[in-house]
């Protein structure tokens, strides 16, 4: 089931208030937290208006930030590249738009921008972790306010070029839908709680032992009659046992296959033998079962209308950001080429 789209109008902006806080830009005595005033060499100008390493540094540095909870680290640091030129073509977008918004004489009320501010501060969980990171970023809090209030004046720019991007309706939806079938189908899944004696490869002959006759010990009390779930809190060695041993649900092929194929095996209710992986020994319970599914148009069509629009309104934007591009002087150094 599609998730509702965050539109490239959200995307183009990100880069200027993030977690990270990565600041892109010389602030000068209101923006900078006094960190180092060296720019490095000139990397490229857009419009007379000239762009540094460091800015270059600190975008890329917040893409790498953004991406590291998704990419191996020996993937990241192979893309040193790529995200080196990603970090200039962000840069020069956001020039671009922040002289677009000049022209149009966008201003945002000081309330509104107070208001965005404490959203995203809020993201942060307090105000202590927020300083820090601010700090981190060489940002002053009145630097931040200024990030804040381009970041508005950009999303209005933007905001105006896709009024008409909208209005999706539902015969579109439906064609969608059709087409896109195995997008929303559902796959099977399970719920299953267990109880986790772990044994180690260093694991001699009579401790493994010792921990086997410790799981055929608690099985047999279950098949006498105990409380599964309070005997996973007391003896399990999986964080599940604070719930009682529960994994929730899960589908094939996100567990081990031994602990896959037993519990897809298994009916409601129905407790498990001993099973064998290379995390220990486990008794499984399964508490659930939900069959295949495919998700009814009905039920999809609000998320669908919402992501088709989205998608309409990324072409609106790429193709007005494209427009700024043909029509800008982008020159780098020691050449007269512009993009």
């Amino acid at each position: 089931m599609y998730m509702r789209s965050r539109i490239l109008i959200l995307m183009v902006i990100a880069a200027l208030v993030l977690p990270s806080l990565g600041c892109s830009g010389e602030k000068g005595e209101n923006g900078s937290a006094g960190g180092s005033t060296e720019r490095g060499a000139l990397v490229v100008t857009v419009n007379g208006r000239e762009v540094y390493e460091n800015e270059i540094e600190q975008e890329a540095a917040r893409i790498r930030t953004q991406l590291s909870g998704r990419v191996p680290m020996q993937q990241l640091e192979s893309m040193s590249e790529v995200i080196q030129q990603q970090a200039v073509n962000n840069m020069i977008n956001r020039m671009l738009l922040e002289q677009a918004a000049d022209r149009a004489r966008i201003e945002i009320p000081e309330k509104d921008v107070e208001e965005r501010a404490d959203q995203v501060k809020s993201g942060f969980g307090s105000e202590e972790v927020f300083k820090e990171q601010l700090e981190g970023s060489g940002l002053t809090e009145a630097g931040f306010q200024q990030e804040i209030e381009l970041a508005l004046r950009i999303e209005t720019l933007l905001d105006k070029q896709t009024t008409d991007a909208q209005g999706t309706d539902e015969s579109e939806a439906r064609d969608f839908y059709n087409t896109n079938i195995e997008r929303f189908k559902k796959p099977g899944q399970v719920q299953a709680s267990h109880i986790l004696i772990p044994h180690e490869e260093a694991d001699g002959e009579s401790e493994k032992a010792e921990k086997r006759n410790k799981i055929d010990s608690l099985l047999a009390e279950i098949r006498g009659g105990a409380d599964f779930a309070q005997l996973a809190s007391e003896h399990s060695s999986c964080p599940s046992k604070t719930r009682g041993g529960d994994l929730g649900f899960f589908g094939r092929g996100q567990m081990v296959k031994e602990f896959e194929e037993t519990a897809f095996g298994l009916d409601i209710g129905e407790v498990s033998g001993v099973v064998e992986t290379r995390f220990g020994y486990h008794i499984i319970k399964l508490t659930d079962r939900q069959e295949a599914s495919t998700v009814p148009f009905e039920d999809a069509k609000a998320d669908m209308l919402a992501y088709m629009d989205g998608q309409k309104k990324q072409q609106v934007v790429g193709a007005y950001i494209d427009s700024l591009r043909a029509d800008a002087s982008i020159v780098y150094p020691d050449s007269t080429s512009a993009e």
